[in-house]
């Protein structure tokens, strides 16, 4: 009877101290009242990137958010939105070896995001998101822009997603 009473008293604190929480999900911190978001297509601002870059990683955040989180997609009114471009498409050659050759070619991507609460009508943050993938200067980047975008898309969408739901 007393570790009946005992486990009754101890759900009962853990039911009222989670009552406060936040939603959380796979480490996510979102508000209750948030319910929606919206993705704005991220503009193209160099010339050399394909021309459904920003098209391109618009979906890949929006997949991203739907997957896992709450939030549902809306086309008016949402809670939260983000909004942004793509600022840097270049190929370098980072990695000089003896001689001045080039060991590899890296493939950097940078974009600034937007985010905004729309219930407090202003900017919430403004942020710059870089990655890179490196490929040997054999190859050209044509052959292997799918996989480097890829792998850039699943990282910059990572951080931007850390960022607006895990406050890291």
């Amino acid at each position: 009877m007393l570790r009946v009473f005992k486990l009754m008293v101890g759900i009962i604190c853990l039911t009222m101290c989670l009552q406060g929480c936040k939603y959380s999900f796979k480490g996510t911190s979102i508000d209750p009242d948030v319910e929606t978001f919206s993705v704005d297509v991220f503009d193209l601002r160099v010339i050399n990137a394909p021309p459904t870059l920003g098209q391109d990683f618009s979906n890949e955040l929006i997949e991203k958010i739907q997957r896992e989180s709450r939030l549902n997609l809306a086309d008016t009114d949402p809670d939260i939105y983000f909004e942004g471009a793509v600022n840097t498409f270049e190929v370098t050659a980072p990695s000089p070896e003896a001689g001045e050759r080039t060991a590899f070619n890296r493939l950097n991507i940078s974009i600034v995001v937007d985010f905004y609460e729309a219930k407090k009508d202003e900017k919430t943050w403004s942020q710059t998101f870089k990655y890179f993938f490196d490929f040997q200067t054999d190859e050209n980047l044509l052959d292997i822009q799918d996989e480097a975008l890829e792998n850039i898309y699943a990282q910059l969408v990572e951080d931007v997603f850390n960022k607006a739901f895990t406050n890291w």
